[in-house]
C-alpha cells in the first residue's frame, strides 16, 4: 500500500507540473490531464483519509499547525482549481455550463499558481528521510560543502525564475491578462517549473526543521 501511495503522488506530481504548460499543448489535452489529476486527487485522500479522523485528535504542536495550514491551503487551492476549471471548460467538460467565464480564468490562474507553490512545499516535508540518507552517504561527509553551495545555487536560482516569470503576480490576482508565449521550448518551461518545484520544497523542508527546533 506505502508503495503504491508514492506511486500515486509521484504520477499527481508529473500531472501537476505538465498541466501548468497549458500554451505548450492543446486545450483538449491541458483539460483531459487536468479531469485526470483531479482523479488521482480525490483517489489520494481516500487512500489518506485516516488522516482525516485525527484532525480532532492529540496535541497540535508547532510542526503539526504548520503541516495542517499547508495541507488544508493544498485542499482549498485544488478545489479552487477544479472548479474554476469547470467553469472555463471548452472541450472535455463543455456540458457543465456554471457561467462566469471571466471570473472562471482569472481564480483557474490564482488557484493553480497557488496549487503549485503550496505543493512543492508539500512535497519538501517528505524530503527528510531522503536528506537524512545523502548525509550518511560517504559521498556528501567528503563533499558536504559542495552539497551545500548547489542548494543555495539552486534556491537562488529557483527564486529568480519564480519571479522571472512573474508567478508571484498570477498568485496575488496582479494579472489582469495572462500572455503566453507559443513558441517556448517545452525543455526550457518544464526545467523552469522544476527548479521552482524544488526551490520552494527545499523552503518547506527548512522551514519545518526550523518549527521543530524551535
Amino acid at each position: 500500500m506505502k508503495k503504491n501511495k508514492i506511486i500515486l503522488d509521484i504520477i499527481m506530481t508529473i500531472l501537476l507540473i505538465v498541466v501548468m504548460g497549458y500554451h505548450l499543448w492543446s486545450n483538449f489535452v491541458h483539460e483531459w490531464l487536468g479531469v485526470i489529476l483531479c482523479l488521482l486527487f480525490i483517489w489520494h485522500h481516500i487512500w489518506n483519509r485516516k488522516w482525516y479522523t485525527t484532525l480532532f485528535k492529540g496535541r497540535y504542536t508547532p510542526v503539526r499547525i504548520f503541516q495542517t495550514i499547508i495541507n488544508t491551503c493544498l485542499f482549498i487551492a485544488m478545489i479552487c482549481t477544479a472548479v474554476s476549471g469547470f467553469m472555463i471548460s471548452r472541450d472535455v467538460l463543455s456540458f457543465i455550463d456554471l457561467g462566469g467565464t471571466s471570473l472562471g480564468r482569472t481564480v483557474h490562474l490564482v488557484s493553480s499558481s497557488w496549487l503549485y507553490i503550496v505543493m512543492s512545499i508539500h512535497i519538501g516535508f517528505h524530503f527528510n528521510a531522503m536528506i537524512a540518507k545523502l548525509k550518511r552517504s560517504s559521498l556528501y561527509i567528503r563533499h558536504h560543502q559542495i552539497f551545500h553551495i548547489v542548494m543555495i545555487a539552486v534556491l537562488v536560482c529557483g527564486l529568480f525564475v519564480f519571479y522571472q516569470r512573474r508567478m508571484w503576480q498570477d498568485m496575488f490576482f496582479m494579472t489582469e491578462f495572462k500572455f503566453f508565449d507559443f513558441s517556448e521550448l517545452k525543455l526550457r518551461f518544464y526545467l523552469d517549473y522544476l527548479l521552482i518545484m524544488v526551490t520552494f520544497s527545499l523552503i518547506g523542508n527548512q522551514l519545518l526543521k526550523r518549527i521543530a527546533v524551535k
